[in-house]
C-alpha cells in the first residue's frame, strides 16, 4: 500500500509540474503580451473615458 501512496504523489507532483510549465509557457508568450496589452489599453481608456464624464458633469 505505501507503493501506491508513493506513486500517487509522485504522479500528483509530475501533473502539479506539468500544469506549471504550461502556464510559465503561457505566461511568457507572445500571445499572452499581446492580451495583456489589449486589456490594459482597454482598461485605460475606459477609466478615461469616466475621468472625462465626472469632468463634464461636475462643470
Amino acid at each position: 500500500m505505501a507503493n501506491v501512496g508513493n506513486l500517487a504523489v509522485k504522479g500528483g507532483k509530475a501533473v502539479i509540474k506539468f500544469i506549471l510549465d504550461l502556464i510559465t509557457d503561457y505566461l511568457k508568450s507572445e500571445e499572452f503580451k499581446k492580451q495583456m496589452k489589449s486589456m490594459v489599453e482597454t482598461l485605460v481608456d475606459k477609466i478615461v473615458d469616466k475621468v472625462i464624464d465626472e469632468k463634464r458633469v461636475n462643470n
